[in-house]
């Protein structure tokens, strides 16, 4: 058992430093690093991970844009699960969810915002960008939301073993103690005895 946790303290540090690492290179890009964004790239590599990093957030910024960082959040995930022991199974369902998530949110990126070619692109990537536009041929915005949002939660469902019906329960819960106090507030205006405001008093001649 011992060295079993050993083992996986060790996994665990080296996930997190490899997520830490990508985070780094995602929150530091910068365009002009790549000789692919312009003909004279940064000397030197303004990237914090230098060139290494501006390579790797630039692949994956041009892929799938802003959902790039679902990536570091599941690596931080995946570490912590392995702190605390807990076995996390892949299977070929979970790799496919996983690509699922990425593609749900990279469209939703481009689907929300300004709707400017490259401001989608920026935010899309390139799966996003033709994604999005896909669904919204065939089933207009208000059909592509429920869509994607309704493939992202099985999505969530597979990777994570993330149960939707409790969230929704304690969304509920929430909602119905909001209402409750927001009736005792109106009613505790309706009660309050407002007097009228006293008459001067004329003064006697």
């Amino acid at each position: 058992m011992k060295r079993e946790h050993i083992a996986n303290e060790i996994e665990g540090i080296v996930i997190l430093a490899v997520a830490l690492i990508l985070l780094a290179s995602l929150v530091s890009f910068d365009s002009n690093d790549l000789p692919w964004y312009t003909s004279h790239p940064n000397v030197p590599v303004k990237n914090l991970i230098k060139i290494s990093g501006a390579y790797v957030a630039g692949s994956l910024l041009f892929a799938v844009g802003y959902s790039a960082y679902a990536l570091v959040l599941f690596l931080f995930f995946y570490s912590w699960n392995k702190f605390t022991l807990k076995e996390l199974k892949f299977s070929i369902f979970k790799f496919i969810s996983f690509g699922v998530i990425f593609c749900v949110s990279s469209s939703l990126f481009s689907m929300i915002g300004p709707q400017a070619s490259a401001a989608r692109f920026e935010r899309a990537g390139l799966v996003g960008f033709f994604a999005s536009d896909f669904f919204v041929k065939y089933f207009g915005r208000t059909g592509s939301f429920i869509i994607l949002l309704t493939f992202g939660l099985l999505a969530l469902i597979l990777i994570g073993e993330f149960l939707v019906s409790p969230f929704l329960f304690k969304i509920s819960e929430i909602l119905k103690e909001g209402m409750v106090i927001i009736k005792k507030k109106a009613e505790g205006r309706k009660e309050r005895v407002f007097t009228p405001k006293r008459q001067p008093k004329l003064l006697e001649e």
